[in-house]
């Protein structure tokens, strides 16, 4: 989570352009020369940023408020997501769940084929900064055939009272939640029949995690 600092804040609801994408999830902006790195939002979007803190060489903020509008912006269908899993922000959702935003999902608000041209971006802009390749040789990504159920493997927190959860990004907090949208159909079997005996079985008692993996069909 955002967390303040001793320095002081600049002020809040600073509305900039989002520049770039950049790791994590996040947006690149820019505010009176200094760089700004923003939870929430799409490269091309205006947004009104909140939250400003000042860190070593940069700013931290999110995006309250969305004024412009990128073509890439759909309605995310989990209704545990979040962006880069801090918070909603001004993600539209059909649905959503009171209590903190799971940390699974950074690009569930942009359209599928507009998320690989984004992580080409990084990408490359990685590589030219940290490894000084001027023009890094990446090829086209290879989409998945479908962007949700296609996880075979998954690892879950085991709350106190039972329940199976995921981390929130950059924290420690368990996150509960009743179905995951990456999982594959097997997977989420698994999922369902271990959430619906875990009182019956103490799981809270018996463990911390509970990893399991489906295999393919032979």
């Amino acid at each position: 989570m955002i967390s303040p600092e001793t320095e002081p804040r600049v002020p809040e609801g600073v509305e900039l352009d989002l520049l770039a994408a950049v790791q994590g999830g996040r947006t690149l902006a820019r505010y009176e020369g200094q760089v700004v790195f923003v939870t929430g939002g799409i490269p091309g979007e205006l947004a009104r940023v909140s939250d400003l803190i000042r860190r070593r060489g940069y700013l931290e903020g999110a995006a309250g408020s969305v004024t412009r509008l990128s073509s890439l912006r759909v309605t995310p269908p989990c209704p545990f997501f979040g962006e880069n899993g801090l918070w909603r922000g001004p993600v539209p959702a059909s649905t959503t769940v009171a209590g903190g935003v799971c940390g699974g999902c950074q690009y569930q608000h942009i359209d599928y084929m507009g998320q690989q041209a984004l992580k080409q971006a990084v990408l490359a802009d990685t590589l030219r900064r940290v490894g000084k390749i001027v023009d890094p040789p990446i090829g086209a990504p290879i989409p998945s055939p479908s962007p949700y159920g296609y996880r075979n493997k998954a690892t879950w927190l085991v709350t106190e009272e039972g329940e199976l959860a995921y981390h929130e990004a950059r924290s420690r907090t368990a996150v509960p939640i009743s179905k995951c949208l990456l999982l594959a159909p097997p997977l989420q079997a698994v999922f369902d029949a271990v959430s619906a005996a875990s009182a019956e079985i103490g799981l809270a008692g018996l463990v911390r995690t509970l990893e399991a993996r489906v295999l393919p069909d032979p």
